[in-house]
């Protein structure tokens, strides 16, 4: 990715900048993705802001991620809580974790989004998954002698956690129910890439779109970030048309489309669901490959 400067101030939830582009116009982009060295570019934070264990946010991020995959006690959490961290934040377009790059820490999404990216020899992208609050950046299990085979970018300022690996399994080991999720996460992470294939060669533009909307859904709402139909959407409809293979302008459309068909409403990154049977009919979306316990 390209050299930016990277912000080493507190985290939020979701990029504020006004400059950010949201899915209410048809413009935007992210060039910046995948031009540089694999070298990350998050900044720790002020020493005020970071400590040995856990602040609440990063309490909450993982443990509701994996107690939506496996019910965890309250001894599960406090034992969550007291794994020691290291904090980092990084602006929208920095790479999280660069292609090839090897860490000694298992890395964690707090606050924001960000993505799995593929850039070919001619400069375009695909993105092959999104990563919300209490996912993994690099498997837990290590990303093997060579790195990571992709880059893994912030779509909006994200906020990161990185966990000592031993002590992570450590804790997954004494704690069957933690394993289980993390166990399920990983599942989950490879049938929603399994799904992404299907849909990019089997599905119309517009049951692409429909049916990433109601993952989306599905998953923040599993994480408490979805109310009454509605959530934060910070992705540009540039973004959006290099996920599900489209171009800029077929994009706009479908999301017209969508928009006519009083599907969707979209204002000011905020995407609002008015017909969820509706939209998961036209995608043929069936949540139970997301492994989540209220699917």
């Amino acid at each position: 990715m390209g050299r930016r400067e990277v912000m080493s101030e507190p985290y939020d939830m979701v990029n504020s900048r006004s400059s950010q582009q949201d899915l209410s116009h048809p413009s935007g982009d992210y060039q910046h993705l995948g031009r540089g060295e694999p070298v990350s570019r998050v900044a720790p934070l002020p020493a005020g802001q970071r400590g040995a264990g856990w602040d609440l946010a990063g309490v909450t991020a993982l443990a509701r991620k994996l107690d939506s995959l496996c019910e965890l006690s309250s001894a599960d959490q406090v034992a969550l809580s007291e794994m020691p961290t290291r904090r980092g934040a990084a602006p929208a377009g920095a790479d999280l974790v660069g292609k090839g790059e090897r860490l000694d820490a298992v890395r964690m999404v707090v606050s924001g989004w960000a993505c799995h990216y593929h850039t070919l020899d001619d400069g375009r992208r695909q993105i092959s998954a999104f990563l919300l609050p209490g996912d993994f950046c690099n498997p837990p299990g290590g990303g093997g002698d060579q790195g990571l085979d992709h880059g893994v970018g912030a779509l909006t300022r994200v906020t990161v956690a990185d966990m000592p690996p031993a002590i992570l399994a450590s804790v997954a080991e004494a704690h069957p129910a933690v394993g289980q999720a993390m166990t399920l996460a990983a599942r989950a992470e490879q049938a929603v890439l399994r799904r992404w294939v299907v849909n990019l060669g089997a599905l119309s533009g517009g049951q692409r779109i429909a049916h990433l909307f109601c993952e989306l859904a599905a998953r923040l709402g599993s994480i408490g970030m979805v109310k009454a139909g509605a959530f934060e959407m910070p992705l540009t409809q540039a973004v959006l048309a290099e996920t599900c293979g489209l171009s800029p302008v077929h994009m706009n459309r479908v999301l017209q489309h969508l928009r006519s068909e009083n599907l969707i409403q979209l204002d000011r990154r905020r995407l609002t669901i008015l017909d969820e049977p509706r939209l998961q009919a036209v995608a043929g979306f069936r949540a139970d490959y997301l492994k989540l316990r209220t699917a």
